[in-house]
């Protein structure tokens, strides 16, 4: 199981550099279309606002089960006096480290959650069972919108470093806890039905991953050669947007 936690985490260091360059550079086409840097951000914020959504809405589900209060929930874009896009803002107010790093790290299990479950429906049988006979209009529809969705989650599961701010205190704290504990001799065991069923889930979820950094890595190539010809189409020089 250690080896499937372990390429977890190297699929999402992965997705978080591919998300991050496909959000420049999906900018920086609407920007050579447009001219306009408002529109393009609008139009990045309106494509992504399914994942800034869940991304927000998992901030504020986790809060309530904390029992930290929230205040203003925003979904849509607002540029900062420093240049840099803020996608959404959900307030909460001040806490714990602990309550505050989960509420921060809430977006990625909530989006893992999602690949897995959409993975589980329709990448199983799109690979297994042959569920996708790609006979009619609407298998390459569904296909398009999973695509999509995953493409769209991956995008936006990412915690900012605002969310983040205070796991450097919670992370180190909670190990050194469990070092502690390990070290005077209580120890937590589990059942080998349930390492072994977790562990089939990491395998199952870390298939779905690279599904997901495949989808993202034809999207990125995709931009980089629209962006490349029309760069020579129309000979603009373009910025590079900061997203939060």
């Amino acid at each position: 199981m250690i080896l499937q936690l372990l390429f977890l985490l190297f699929l999402l260091l992965v997705l978080f550099l591919l998300t991050r360059k496909n959000h420049n550079l999906l900018f920086l086409l609407l920007y050579l279309w447009t001219g306009s840097r408002n529109f393009a951000v609008n139009f990045l914020s309106f494509i992504f606002l399914p994942g800034t959504l869940i991304h927000e809405v998992s901030h504020w589900i986790i809060a309530t089960i904390l029992r930290v209060p929230t205040g203003e929930l925003s979904i849509f874009p607002k540029i900062k006096d420093n240049g840099e896009v803020q996608a959404g803002k959900l307030e909460i107010a001040q806490t714990d480290p602990f309550r505050h790093a989960l509420i921060g790290l809430a977006p990625i299990f909530c989006g893992l959650a999602l690949i897995y479950i959409l993975g589980k429906a329709f990448l199983s049988d799109l690979f297994l069972t042959g569920y996708f006979s790609f006979n009619s209009t609407r298998d390459y529809f569904l296909l398009s919108v999973i695509c999509y969705l995953l493409f769209v989650v991956t995008s936006s599961m990412f915690s900012s470093k605002k969310d983040l701010e205070t796991i450097v205190i919670a992370f180190p704290v909670t190990l050194l806890v469990i070092l502690m504990l390990n070290y005077i001799g209580v120890r937590i065991f589990f059942e080998a039905s349930f390492l072994e069923k977790t562990a089939q889930i990491l395998t199952e979820l870390n298939g779905y991953l690279i599904v997901c950094s495949a989808i993202d890595l034809f999207i990125l190539i995709f931009f980089q050669i629209n962006i490349s010809l029309w760069q020579k189409i129309l000979k603009k020089e373009i910025a590079v947007i900061k997203k939060n």
